[in-house]
C-alpha cells in the first residue's frame, strides 16, 4: 500500500429534527490507503451510510457537516461544484444500498450500466457495451446477453445488486464505496460479488459498509461503528476473531452462527458526555462517565477505558 486515497478528520454530521439536533457522526477520523480494503460494520443507525454520503458531499442541503474530508489530498468540501461532479463516479463510485430504486424502471439494465461506464470512462458506446457485458458475465449475470436486455422489474434483487456492482467494478474509479453489497445474495453469488469488489482495491481502494461480519473478514481492515463513533478498528481477522471492545464482542455474539444473542437494551437517543455504549455495557465502570478517545492496544485502535493495553 502507498499513498492516501481518503483521509477523514474530526467529521461531525448533525441533523435538525423537530427543533432539536441529532448527532449522526461525532468526530470520526479515518484513513484509507491506496490498495486497501476496509469494512465498516455496526448496527443500523450507527452512522455508516451517513459517513459514505458525507464523503460524497451528498448531505449539504439536509445536515450540518463539520470537519475535513480529503480525497487524494483534495478537500471535498472546498471543491467547486463542477469539480465535485467530476469526482463523483470517476473518482469515487457509490454502490447504493437499495438496488430496486437505483435503476430507471423504463430503461434496460444493461443499457444503464453501459451509459454509466461510457460517461465515467469517456469511451464510445460500443466499447462501453463490450465492457458492461464482460463485467456482467464476471458477476454471474447469465445468460449475459439476455440479462443485458432485461428491464429492472424482470430481475431479482440479487441480480440488480450485482448489476450495481458491475457499474463500479467496470470503471477505473479510485475509491469504491459499497453499501450493503452482499445483502440478498446466496453464498455463491456473494463470493463472486466480493471477489469483484475486492479487485477494485488493486489500483484504488474499497470501503464496504456491511452487517455481514463474515464478508467483512474478506477486507484487509474492519472498523466498528457505534452511535456515530468508531469504537474499534484494525486488521479484520483480529477485530472479528479476537474482539476487544465490549460492543464488538456483542456484535459477534449476535451473529446466528455465534448464538444470536442480542445486545441488551436500546441505543440511548441522548448518550450524554461519557462513553456512548455505557448504558448497554456489562463491563462499564465509573470511568465510563467520561468520554474515551481511540487508543492503540493489542494491535488495533479501541475506544474503551476498561481494556488493558
Amino acid at each position: 500500500m502507498n499513498g492516501s486515497v481518503l483521509s477523514v478528520r474530526d467529521l461531525r454530521v448533525n441533523f435538525q429534527t423537530n427543533g432539536s439536533k441529532v448527532s449522526a457522526l461525532n468526530g470520526v477520523d479515518l484513513d484509507l490507503a491506496q490498495g486497501e480494503s476496509l469494512a465498516l460494520a455496526g448496527e443500523s443507525g450507527s452512522g455508516k451510510s451517513v459517513l459514505a454520503f458525507a464523503v460524497l458531499r451528498l448531505l449539504d442541503d439536509v445536515a450540518d457537516v463539520e470537519g475535513k474530508i480529503l480525497f487524494e489530498g483534495e478537500d471535498v468540501y472546498q471543491m467547486a461544484h463542477g469539480r465535485l461532479l467530476d469526482i463523483r463516479g470517476k473518482g469515487i463510485c457509490l454502490v447504493p444500498q437499495s438496488p430496486g430504486t437505483a435503476f430507471d424502471p423504463l430503461r434496460k439494465v444493461g443499457v444503464q450500466i453501459s451509459d454509466f461506464i461510457r460517461k465515467v470512462e469517456q469511451i464510445d458506446a460500443a466499447d462501453a457495451r463490450s465492457r458492461s457485458i464482460t463485467e456482467m458475465d464476471r458477476l454471474g449475470l447469465r445468460p449475459v446477453k439476455d440479462t443485458y436486455e432485461n428491464y429492472p422489474h424482470r430481475m431479482s434483487g440479487g441480480m440488480l445488486e450485482r448489476s450495481l456492482i458491475a457499474c463500479a467494478t467496470a470503471t477505473s474509479s479510485r475509491l469504491v464505496i459499497a453499501d450493503e453489497p452482499t445483502k440478498g445474495l446466496d453464498r455463491r453469488t456473494k463470493d463472486i460479488a466480493l471477489s469483484a469488489l475486492l479487485s477494485t482495491a488493486e489500483n484504488g481502494a474499497l470501503m464496504m459498509i456491511t452487517h455481514d461480519l463474515t464478508s467483512a473478514k474478506r477486507c484487509e481492515r474492519t472498523a466498528i461503528m457505534y452511535c456515530g463513533e468508531l469504537v474499534e478498528i484494525g486488521p479484520s481477522e483480529s477485530v472479528i476473531e479476537d474482539s476487544v471492545h465490549p460492543y464488538t464482542k456483542g456484535l459477534i455474539r449476535s451473529m446466528p452462527e455465534r448464538g444470536m444473542t442480542p445486545i441488551p437494551r436500546r441505543v440511548r437517543s441522548d448518550p450524554g458526555g461519557g462513553c456512548r455504549f455505557y448504558s448497554r455495557c456489562n463491563e462499564a465502570s465509573e470511568k465510563c462517565l467520561f468520554h474515551p478517545d481511540l487508543r492503540m492496544m493489542r494491535g488495533r485502535e479501541v475506544r474503551c477505558w476498561n481494556v488493558d493495553a
